[in-house]
């Protein structure tokens, strides 16, 4: 099963945003210690709410994360 985060990293960059981008969506700072960057690299899981908010930003399921 593949990491929450490289599945964010895949439709992110399926729908051709940049994590500048996607921070931007979430109302969030983008730089190395962001949430998104810290997504994409398995450092921190997206809580529920999150995952729905992230869904939401990148116009998909947050089925599709699993």
């Amino acid at each position: 099963m593949r990491a929450v985060g490289a599945w964010i990293k895949e439709i992110r960059k399926q729908r051709g945003l940049t994590q500048e981008d996607l921070a931007e969506r979430l109302h969030l700072t983008n730089d190395r210690n962001s949430q998104p960057s810290q997504w994409e690299r398995g450092k921190r899981i997206p809580s529920g709410r999150n995952l729905i908010q992230i869904a939401l930003a990148l116009d998909c399921t947050n089925l599709e994360f699993f």
